[in-house]
């Protein structure tokens, strides 16, 4: 609602939480702008067809669906939570990285985001190809021989 956007908004899962969020939907009036598609086996087309992928996690590991949303050429706007979201979005990408729970700053990148987006290109997403992975195990097992 701050955004003040009206792009349809997509939540991918399940949980505990559904009937809250469903309920909350309800009560903001804005059934006609968010589609719960639910658990999906391949989220992938999703998130391809994107125009924006926003990931608020309060904690996360390494953010996988985050490259592998830059991969598939979706910007990506996220909160700024511990190990993963700032390796991942990096350079120019990092400014669309926002402190974890400020709900404003969220919003103010969302719309920021679908306004003016760099272009994706190989230099963010090379760091996660198989190549630069087994180079980088390699150079590690190499230090310890």
């Amino acid at each position: 609602m701050l955004s003040n956007i009206q792009h349809k908004l997509v939540l991918l899962g399940g949980g505990q939480d559904q009937q809250k969020i469903q309920k909350m939907i309800v009560e903001l009036g804005i059934e006609d702008r968010v589609i719960l598609p639910g658990f999906v086996d391949n989220p992938y087309n999703w998130i391809k067809n994107a125009e924006l992928f926003i990931f608020s996690s309060d904690y996360e590991g390494f953010g996988n669906v985050l490259a592998e949303s830059l991969i598939v050429n979706t910007p990506v706007v996220s909160t700024n939570c511990k190990s993963g979201p700032s390796e991942i979005l990096s350079g120019e990408l990092s400014k669309f990285l926002v402190p974890v729970g400020d709900v404003q700053s969220l919003s103010d990148k969302i719309v920021e985001a679908i306004d003016c987006y760099p272009q994706i290109e190989d230099k963010h997403i090379d760091k996660f190809s198989a190549e630069t992975i087994v180079k980088s195990y390699i150079g590690l097992l190499d230090q310890h021989v």
